[in-house]
């Protein structure tokens, strides 16, 4: 149940790595070489030390924005922050490689998918590099998935501003059962923030980030939470909770 509720299995990748692998193939770039050792030895899950996951979502956004700006113009911004839900029909757009889906009409030259792809693969590789430095080994996923997790106190405003919790790498993805969206900008939007298993005598579940911003709540980052029981008669059932941050 454990290894259920806390799956990072992407479907996405298990789509369209293949393809992805088939086009880097004919790459002569280093980078693309590399990419191409990671996703070999992916096994799609999207764990936050991987570099797999990073390369491959930044990838599939930039070539999603590519394929339909020329089309939509600014709308594309409003896709891509729901792209996660075009991963399957764009999986179609892919596989079936349609000229008249990837091409440019306003352009002279013809835009195939390879074309696109390519130049959605260098978008990310500039993009992880600013992000993260040359070296694709600090290419961590949990550089751009990071968390925190903030329940809103309207009464302690100022104080939220000063003591803002950090943010802390994270698993998932938007495809994956333990979940985090991103939106164009590649800042998270919504995530898993509390998983747990209930069983006859124990409720343990898990804060997956930091927790408030406002110093007066019991979960503060670094606070310390008694959980508070009675006893109870022969006939009621009672139970144990457990909170274990990371």
């Amino acid at each position: 149940m454990q290894e259920l509720i806390a799956n990072t299995q992407s479907g996405a990748a298990e789509l369209f790595t293949p393809v992805f692998n088939q086009i880097l193939s004919s790459a002569p770039l280093t980078s693309a070489k590399m990419t191409k050792i990671y996703f070999t030895e992916w096994d799609f899950s999207t764990r936050h030390k991987l570099q797999a996951p990073a390369i491959f979502y930044t990838t599939l956004t930039f070539m999603i924005d590519k394929t339909f700006r020329d089309e939509f113009g600014n709308d594309t911004d409003s896709l891509l922050k729901n792209s996660h839900l075009l991963y399957n029909d764009f999986y179609q757009i892919l596989s079936k490689n349609l000229i008249t889906i990837f091409d440019n009409t306003e352009t002279e030259q013809i835009e195939t998918r390879e074309t696109i792809f390519d130049q959605a693969f260098l978008s990310s590789m500039r993009y992880l590099n600013r992000k993260s430095g040359p070296l694709m080994e600090n290419w961590g996923w949990g550089k751009l998935n990071r968390n925190y997790y903030r329940i809103p106190n309207i009464t302690s405003t100022f104080y939220s501003r000063l003591f803002m919790p950090d943010e802390i790498a994270a698993n998932g993805a938007p495809d994956s059962l333990y979940c985090t969206v991103l939106n164009n900008n590649f800042k998270p939007v919504s995530a898993t923030g509390l998983t747990g298993i209930m069983a006859d005598d124990k409720f343990s579940f898990r804060m997956n980030y930091t927790y408030s911003s406002s110093i007066f709540s019991d979960f503060f980052y670094g606070k310390r939470y008694r959980v508070r029981y009675t006893n109870t008669g022969a006939n009621e059932t009672s139970y144990k909770t457990v909170i274990t941050p990371f």
